[in-house]
């Protein structure tokens, strides 16, 4: 079964999802985009490949045999988080280099989760100023996230994604069964996006991404797919009206500013999802200290939260820590003119974009972390 979402941008991307990748070699489905793409372009076909991935499925995709992957050079990245560095990034580009690729006569193949997705998108965008670019994400949240909208970076320098670019893949094929070897934390952090998109969309659409994200940690599998396609239909109305991240979209970074200041201090060993998971449960107690909502009206989206399994540390020397996360969003990328900027929830479909003081920032913040 083959669906197709076309997201329209400055760059078309088609998103793709297939019952296909996993077990056998490619369905004939597949075989036909990828052999139209390679004989449409005559492309050499160039995989950067997350190592975990590529120890789990080498006998069953880059074996040689398998008609998508076929002879493809194969490039392995940094399992995880580790593969968002300037280290990466330069490596990846000497690789190409000894490869002699060429912008006429290669294409990308992007195949992990987002980490992976994001180092080697903004490779290829830079690399001769781009090389196509297809996708194949492997987990929850680079299907559901990382995928659509084109964001591309690396961390650099103690900061989240400092480095990157706007450069959306072609084309982005998901199998869900890759998700059949996460773990349920892994599961849980793509839910936390699926969540947070969902309530940017308003309460039908909220309810709906909370039912299933509670069946799917029910073992509920028929529910994957459902939440992997309305997730990208969602997000992908952001994308369509604002690509460049000027006015609406910035509500998609709905607790990352918190979120990305928590995973720098942990110098990126953390998860992306549990540190966005707990900069949503943060925001909402912000907007709440600020007189922005009502405790009824984001109560559900608090619970949702929770029963993800996302938790709230306990910091021994509060002051310090929220000293330091304070210096961290000082120097985020979504800072305001003045002050750091904070995407607050009103209700579902609702948000407001505040800056916020270091007074009201603390405030807050001892409360929130005490609790």
């Amino acid at each position: 079964m083959i669906s197709t979402i076309t997201v329209v941008s400055k760059i078309k991307q088609e998103v793709i999802l297939l019952e296909l990748i996993v077990g056998n070699p490619f369905v004939e489905d597949l075989c036909m985009i990828s052999r139209a793409y390679s004989l449409l372009h005559k492309r050499r076909k160039i995989a950067l490949v997350d190592a975990q991935v590529y120890a789990l499925y080498k006998k069953i995709l880059f074996n040689g045999k398998n008609h998508f992957f076929g002879n493809a050079k194969i490039v392995c990245l940094p399992a995880g988080e580790r593969a968002k560095s300037i280290q990466t990034l330069t490596n990846l580009f000497y690789v190409l280099k000894q490869l002699k690729s060429h912008r006429d006569a290669d294409v990308i193949i992007a195949v992990g989760g987002g980490s992976t997705l994001d180092c080697a998108s903004l490779c290829a965008s830079l690399f001769q100023r781009g090389l196509p670019l297809i996708h194949v994400p492997t987990t929850l949240i680079g299907m559901i996230d990382a995928t659509i909208g084109g964001k591309t970076a690396v961390n650099a320098f103690g900061l989240k994604n400092l480095v990157g670019s706007y450069y959306p893949p072609s084309v982005s094929l998901i199998d869900v069964k890759f998700l059949s070897t996460l773990t349920i934390e892994l599961i849980r952090e793509g839910l936390v996006e699926a969540v947070k998109i969902g309530f940017l969309s308003g309460e039908l659409n909220f309810e709906k991404v909370a039912k299933l994200a509670s069946q799917i940690q029910n073992n509920d599998e028929m529910c994957v797919k459902k939440l992997v396609q309305l997730s990208l239909k969602l997000k992908s109305n952001w994308v369509r009206m604002d690509f460049n991240d000027l006015s609406m979209r910035r509500e998609l970074n709905f607790g990352h500013t918190l979120g990305h200041a928590l995973e720098a201090m942990k110098n990126f060993r953390g998860r992306h999802g549990e540190a966005v998971g707990v900069g949503i449960l943060f925001a909402c107690k912000l907007s709440q200290l600020l007189g922005i909502t009502e405790a009824e009206s984001i109560e559900k989206l608090r619970q949702t939260i929770i029963s993800l399994g996302i938790k709230v540390m306990k910091p021994s020397k509060l002051d310090v820590f929220c000293d330091e996360l304070w210096q961290k969003i000082q120097m985020d990328k979504k800072h305001g003119e003045r002050l750091p900027r904070f995407i607050l929830p009103v209700k579902p479909g609702v948000m407001q974009l505040v800056e916020i003081s270091k007074r009201q920032f603390l405030k807050a913040s001892y409360a929130f972390f005490k609790q």
